[in-house]
């Protein structure tokens, strides 16, 4: 199977940035660097990231545009049956 879409379902409902917010969209090629340093991101949600970047980059190879969603258990009927879902959008 080679879905276009992930979802990974957090209680945080998202990536937050340094003041709780939910950060809407992160390109990790971009994005991530800065997020480390700027320590809005670390411990287990690096981890989830670098996970998330690895899987991206391995299913790229086909050519086609994969993404993943963070999202909150309550929203992930919004996220799946939507055009806007809520959470973070994470694509390469």
């Amino acid at each position: 199977m080679r879905p276009l879409k992930y979802c990974l379902i957090t209680n945080t409902g998202g990536v937050l940035d340094n003041n709780g917010e939910i950060i809407p969209r992160i390109r990790l090629k971009k994005d991530l660097p800065g997020l480390i340093e700027s320590r809005a991101i670390s411990g287990g949600m690096e981890k989830k990231l670098r996970e998330v970047e690895s899987t991206l980059k391995k299913l790229s190879k086909d050519g086609l545009k994969h993404s993943v969603q963070i999202v909150h258990p309550e929203n992930i009927i919004l996220e799946l049956f939507t055009d806007y879902g809520r959470g973070t959008y994470i694509e390469l």
